[in-house]
């Protein structure tokens, strides 16, 4: 079985608004929509955070690898056109 555990809410007019219209919007203000649109937009903070921890781990990797290769890469290099049709160039 499982326990459900209950929590009061104190929201202002506009919120409680928005989470009326959305309740209707997406469940068509049935039995247990408010609390099945609040445990969606908390499973989708939740994810979000998620997300961003792990873009933000990705961005520290990142950085430890320009730091370890710095010499072999080309920062601040600039394209030049003349590079890519090089080898076209010297074929006529």
């Amino acid at each position: 079985m499982i326990e459900m555990g209950q929590v009061l809410l104190k929201l202002d007019d506009e919120h409680e608004g928005l989470l009326r219209k959305l309740s209707k919007e997406e469940f068509d203000s049935v039995k247990g929509s408010l609390t099945k649109v609040i445990q969606n937009a908390l499973d989708e903070y939740h994810q979000k955070k998620i997300r961003q921890k792990e873009r933000i781990q990705a961005l520290k990797e990142l950085d430890e690898l320009t730091k370890k290769h710095e010499k072999k890469l080309k920062i601040g290099y600039k394209f030049k056109r003349e590079d890519a049709y090089e080898d076209r160039l010297n074929r006529f």
